[in-house]
């Protein structure tokens, strides 16, 4: 990531869509990604695009962090902007224990 994160590799945020994760807002939450990503100028070092179900339903929208495998939960599309952060220095902590 531009040398200012810790994105050594493309990390991909695979945003799940399915059935219990879209009613609880993974669109809005992929779309926010992408937007954000592209706002900070991100798209050699991120990628969001969306997979089907990640197991944690009920819990989402969930994110699966590649590469790695971590998952996230209950990133709606208000935290995006947080959760983006947190991913780049490395700081999930949070996110990890809702």
């Amino acid at each position: 990531m531009g040398g200012n994160g810790c994105f050594m590799a493309k990390t991909t945020l695979w945003v799940c869509i399915g059935k219990h994760c879209k009613e609880d807002g993974s669109k809005k939450t992929r779309n926010t990604l992408r937007d954000l990503v592209q706002a900070q100028g991100l798209e050699d070092a991120i990628e969001v695009d969306t997979c089907n179900c990640l197991g944690k339903c009920g819990k989402g929208p969930v994110i699966r962090i590649e590469p790695g495998g971590e998952r996230v939960k209950r990133i709606s599309g208000k935290k995006c902007e947080a959760f983006l952060e947190a991913a780049q220095t490395g700081t999930l902590g949070r996110f990890r224990k809702q």
